[in-house]
């Protein structure tokens, strides 16, 4: 807190001295109690400590109790200040400079409820002590009573206080609110005290979003480029690109920050998703796998790299990021949607359909959509178990007559590229349309040496290229 300013105050406000005293009056030389104040005004802690503590010798004054107070509390020995404020306190209870001080000497002695007190009786007495209003704030935002906190440093404001600190916690106070223009009003008043360091000028930028004004933002982080280059600072300015829907800008100053930082991991997931809108997919995917290697903990992270993964067909290494986004946060909606989605689309209907029975607690206003969801999956298990029972597999098929298709698909499923996008992509067949599915089907109906291929497969498992009739062939068993 700002000792000076206040220690004036109780100085002036109590002791009833004149701050100017040219030099301590003859016929008070000899007096401990007047030269003690005397040094005391003149910031002489050292040589008043002794001399107010004579002064106390005669009897309890409060002339020597109160600095003596103060003293000991601007050099944090608050046992001692603890005990000269009681003391003054009990000689002056309605002394709004003794109770703020008492309340300081309480507070670093690390009673914050009994500080809080003394500090609302001491407002009940003076409404407009600077001191009280600001102690009593900064202990109502170290508790998170937030409106208390907002009112009393507005209360510091209209007084005229004009402290970087004030128009922090009041810019603070009102993000938390969401209200963005106001934070972005008291921000301004911070810059004006403290400058354009490279955090204010970021906070302001990202307040100018917050506050739907991406050009202004822009601007701000241009100049903030200009002056104070960094991966912070061309991060700001990719994010305000970004909420102007200039994609490709946005791309540019993100490279960009993540050169300069690349530890930022903010930078590199805005990159990420960013790549992903311009369907750049390869950097996309670099991008989001050192994200997730350096934030492994962050379900959102792993659920935008599993859509990327499933994007590019890759639904097993999708699935395993899915996954791990669920289990990192159990009430993640949109995670276990896609979950679902995923395994039906593996054929894992019975995992599937344990995804949609979790979301029914998770999502009520849903469930008439899960419920249509659950009876599909239901009639895909039973015809599923019918299947079974007949002997029959369910089948994924890539056929083409087209020698140079042929090596692609070979090196898609060698790269881990899901069956089925391969299938829409190169298949010949009729089933392409649909990833290659070909249903349920009996073996033994099949060609001889399809037959055997299929027969040798594993639920999972693909087969190896098969040539039959100037065509290539191949199988994936999902069931």
């Amino acid at each position: 807190m700002p000792d000076a300013r206040i220690r004036r105050l109780a100085v002036a406000g109590c002791l009833g001295f004149a701050l100017a005293a040219p030099v301590v009056a003859q016929t008070g030389a000899d007096d401990p109690c007047e030269a003690g104040k005397h040094r005391f005004v003149e910031n002489d802690y050292v040589g008043a400590e002794p001399l107010l503590k004579r002064c106390l010798q005669a009897s309890e004054s409060l002339d020597a109790l109160l600095p003596l107070t103060m003293i000991t509390v601007i050099q944090g020995r608050a046992a001692e200040g603890v005990d000269y404020g009681y003391r003054a306190l009990a000689l002056d209870p309605d002394n709004v400079n003794v109770r703020y001080w008492y309340g300081r000497a309480l507070l670093i002695a690390g009673n914050q409820d009994e500080a809080l007190v003394q500090w609302e009786q001491g407002l009940s007495l003076d409404t407009q002590h600077v001191g009280i209003l600001e102690g009593i704030a900064r202990l109502y935002l170290q508790r998170g009573d937030q409106a208390k906190a907002y009112n009393l440093l507005h209360q510091l404001r209209l007084q005229g206080m004009d402290e970087a600190w004030l128009h922090r916690a009041l810019s603070t106070l009102a993000r938390r609110k969401g209200l963005w223009d106001q934070a972005a009003i008291h921000w301004r008043d911070v810059m004006k005290r403290e400058g354009e360091s490279e955090e204010n000028l970021v906070v302001m930028g990202e307040l100018e979003i917050l506050a739907g004004r991406p050009a202004e933002a822009v601007e701000i982080f241009r100049h903030a480029v200009a002056v104070l280059p960094s991966g912070a600072t061309f991060g700001g300015l990719g994010e305000a690109w970004f909420a102007l829907e200039q994609v490709d800008s946005a791309a540019v100053a993100l490279r960009r920050a993540v050169e300069l930082d690349p530890q930022n991991s903010r930078n590199r997931f805005n990159l990420a998703n960013v790549l992903e809108i311009l369907d750049e997919s390869e950097e996309a995917g670099r991008q989001f796998q050192a994200y997730v290697a350096q934030v492994p903990d962050n379900p959102i992270g792993r659920f935008n790299y599993g859509v990327h993964l499933e994007h590019r067909g890759l639904l097993e290494p999708a699935l395993a990021q899915i996954e791990e986004a669920v289990r990192l946060d159990p009430q993640y909606v949109q995670a276990r949607v896609v979950l679902a989605q995923i395994y039906e689309r593996l054929g894992r209907t019975d995992d599937a359909l344990r995804v949609v029975d979790s979301l029914a607690s998770l999502d009520p206003g849903a469930s008439a959509e899960l419920e249509q969801w659950r009876q599909r999956l239901g009639g895909e298990q039973a015809e599923a178990d019918a299947a079974l029972s007949a002997g029959k597999v369910r089948l994924l098929h890539i056929v083409t007559d087209d020698p140079a298709a042929f090596p692609l698909v070979v090196e898609g499923l060698a790269s881990g590229v899901e069956f089925g996008t391969l299938a829409t992509r190169y298949s010949s067949g009729p089933t392409a349309v649909r990833g290659g599915d070909i249903g349920w089907v009996d073996p033994d109906e099949m060609v001889p040496v399809l037959r055997d291929a299929i027969n040798a497969l594993e639920p999972g498992e693909t087969s190896p290229p098969i040539e039959t009739g100037g065509l290539m062939h191949v199988f994936k068993r999902i069931r």
